[in-house]
């Protein structure tokens, strides 16, 4: 009769089994991490998109209210000015009648202090009227410009109608 030895139970795994363990991994955290930058892109893309659309509402208020700043005497509305060569927009009150003759500046944001990579792809200038006299925009029609992120190519686009509705 043929006595057999007992055989020894390995316990752990090969190193073989630790390396294709470890390479699996490797290959989710990457398509995880690609996923993952996309989205925050596309949300810094949504935050600024955002910002704009409370600034533009914020002039339009300030419009609505007639609320004069200092340093304007005659006030006519609020202007919303975007500039492609800066990457940035302006709110100024329109004194049609003030001493120095030129518009009070309420604010200036620069888009890469929103958002890195984002840029403005038109030049718009918008009045919002005092008193809801609505907006420069011919009737019936609409201006619209475009944001975009630079790395990824998306693309939001912002519209403001004639009688001042934002979206």
């Amino acid at each position: 009769m043929i006595k057999y030895l007992p055989t020894k139970k390995s316990s752990g795994y090969t190193i073989i089994e630790i390396i294709i363990s470890v390479f699996i991994l490797i290959i989710i955290f990457s398509v995880a991490q690609a996923g993952y930058r996309v989205f925050i892109l596309e949300k810094s893309l949504e935050t600024a998109k955002s910002q704009i659309i409370s600034d533009l509402r914020l002039a339009q208020g300030y419009a609505m209210s007639g609320k004069k700043p200092t340093g304007c005497s005659g006030l006519n509305g609020y202007n919303f000015t975007t500039y492609i060569t800066s990457n940035s927009y302006t709110i100024t009150a329109n004194c049609g009648d003030n001493t120095a003759g030129e518009n009070v500046e309420i604010k200036t944001v620069e888009l890469s202090r929103i958002a890195k990579g984002i840029n403005i792809a038109t030049d718009v200038n918008i009045t919002f009227k005092i008193m809801g006299m609505g907006t420069n925009i011919p009737e019936g029609t609409s201006v619209f410009f475009d944001l975009n992120q630079q790395t990824t190519g998306y693309t939001r686009r912002i519209t403001i109608s004639s009688g001042g509705d934002v979206q």
